[in-house]
């Protein structure tokens, strides 16, 4: 089978892709910085659990996106005469099911909290020689959590539009859903009651 010359985009698309990958190496970092600092403050907070878990699973569509786009500009060989142009595909589908996964997870833990009527209480931690209320460090948290997601998500947006990859969109939707689960857990009852049991 004959080999197919390889695909180069043109140059503004070009520039719009390395706009995306530094976005998204920015993500990764940010939501590694993130995650860490979650579970330091994690508590028996439900909705901590939950934002820390959302926030794992949005690491899946930035580095699915990274891997798909050094795949998918690969040069066509004897094996794949066509190219790598289905990788992004593959990379679409992993964060795709991150976002269901993530749904999923929400759902169930919500649902699962609501019936079981579970009121964990958050209680307090010695920080520099001072005790201080866990639910102000996990505000302060989840405070940091929303900024970043925020922001890349609304500069990933019109990139994900313009160069018409799906992995790019819908990893700002999933900033989008991370910077709302920061919001909806500052929120949460278990952190609004400033309550401590001794």
């Amino acid at each position: 089978m004959k080999v197919r010359r390889g695909f180069r985009l043109p140059d503004e698309q070009e520039r719009l892709r390395q706009k995306a990958i530094r976005l998204e190496w920015m993500t990764i970092a940010f939501m590694t910085s993130i995650i860490g600092v979650m579970y330091l403050v994690l508590g028996q907070s439900q909705a901590m659990k939950t934002a820390w878990v959302e926030d794992m699973l949005s690491l899946v569509p930035p580095i699915a996106f990274l891997v798909g786009t050094r795949l998918e500009m690969k040069d066509p060989n004897a094996q794949f005469p066509y190219g790598f142009f289905r990788s992004i595909s593959i990379a679409y589908l992993l964060a795709s099911t991150a976002l269901l996964v993530m749904g999923g997870y929400l759902l169930f833990d919500s649902v699962a909290k609501l019936i079981s009527a579970h009121h964990p209480t958050i209680g307090s931690v010695e920080l520099f020689g001072q005790q201080i209320w866990l639910g102000w460090l996990m505000i302060a948290a989840l405070i940091y959590s929303i900024i970043p997601p925020l922001i890349l998500g609304h500069k990933k947006l019109p990139l994900g539009e313009q160069l018409h990859d799906k992995v790019l969109y819908t990893d700002a939707k999933m900033n989008k859903a991370d910077w709302l689960t920061g919001a909806a857990a500052i929120v949460d009852p278990d952190l609004l009651e400033v309550r401590v049991e001794a």
